[in-house]
């Protein structure tokens, strides 16, 4: 997969056998996907995320995806979640922006999880789901360089304003400027070869510069 440029040109990604198939566990765990689901991610076949929710995640465990490959519309969407019978449901933030400006609590349907990923999620978005649908939309974090690193996982407490705690298989340090964890900072994996997270890409593809300036 290609980066998506967001702070400097898009990067090939390279990762393995191991670590999207295994990796995305710490992914499913976010998700809480179950056997016999109907799940819909709503992502674009170019971003990594549409292979951690729209393959790895429903394969592992036995779920159905809804794939729709219509022009968005946020009315259509929620017909489409009811009609479909949709379970899980996954989608940007700037989705669930348009979607809240429906009547949500027409729409409910089966959906038992909610969740999203890609930028921050705003408060008031979660509150306004929570109010129509009686259901915790749950925030989420990841690259294109690993699975979800970070999530509010189903049944933990939500705190507003938080991405959530570390997934299952990966250690998170917040590292300041003076390169010293401590309770702000960047956040960063520890790389030791005791430590290393499976869901981690080996490199950028033909650019040893680039993933040494990742370490």
């Amino acid at each position: 997969y290609f980066t998506s440029g967001t702070t400097s040109r898009p990067k090939l990604v390279t990762h393995t056998h191991q670590s999207y198939p295994v990796g995305n566990l710490s992914t499913l765990a976010w998700l809480g996907m179950q056997a016999g689901d109907v799940h819909w991610n709503i992502s674009s076949p170019g971003w990594a995320k549409h292979a951690w929710s729209n393959f790895f995640v429903p394969l592992t465990i036995g779920a159905a995806i809804v794939v729709n490959s219509e022009r968005f519309d946020p009315r259509r969407t929620l017909e489409l979640v009811v009609k479909l019978g949709v379970t899980s449901l996954c989608a940007p933030p700037t989705v669930w922006r348009m979607l809240i400006q429906q009547p949500l609590a027409e729409y409910r349907g089966k959906l038992r999880s909610v969740v999203g990923a890609g930028e921050p999620l705003n408060p008031e978005v979660i509150e306004v789901v929570q109010r129509a649908w009686n259901l915790t939309l749950r925030d989420g974090f990841g690259q294109t360089e690993t699975s979800a690193q970070v999530g509010n996982t189903p049944g933990q407490p939500v705190k507003a304003g938080s991405m959530g705690r570390p997934l299952p298989g990966f250690s998170v340090a917040l590292i300041g400027p003076d390169g010293q964890e401590g309770d702000e900072g960047e956040l960063s994996l520890p790389l030791s070869a005791a430590e290393r997270p499976v869901g981690l890409m080996v490199g950028y593809a033909g650019d040893p510069d680039k993933t040494q300036a990742a370490l």
